[in-house]
């Protein structure tokens, strides 16, 4: 059986859209488990094995495009790539829309927050 280049291209989308939606299932939950181990990092003073002086000098993640900016890989002066990209998370969904990041990683931040404030009261 011999397919158009346009079949193949279409079965190909396809594909992709489908790999692109299933691990976009897991974002929120990898973004969920970064950002609480991220408030255990800065009390236990190491990441992912490395001592927090010498590879992060104290970086809270203060917003969701910080976190978005971890999971697609973006390198910038607060989180340069040669420290980070040791931690499992850094570039895993560079294929995914950054700005779903972004929100994701946001309403994760919402959603933490509300649970400290449920859990003080």
């Amino acid at each position: 059986m011999i397919l158009s280049e346009s079949h193949v291209v279409g079965r190909l989308y396809t594909l992709l859209t489908f790999v692109c939606v299933h691990s976009l299932i897991f974002l929120k939950g990898d973004m969920k488990l970064f950002i609480s181990q991220n408030q255990n990092v800065i009390s236990n003073g190491s990441i992912f094995g490395v001592a927090l002086h010498q590879c992060i000098s104290r970086v809270r993640l203060r917003s969701g495009r910080e976190v978005a900016r971890i999971f697609h890989g973006i390198s910038s002066s607060k989180f340069n790539a040669s420290v980070w990209m040791r931690n499992p998370y850094w570039g895993r969904y560079c294929h995914a829309p950054f700005e779903e990041c972004v929100t994701v990683a946001d309403q994760c931040f919402r959603e933490l927050s509300e649970r400290k404030q449920t859990s003080r009261q």
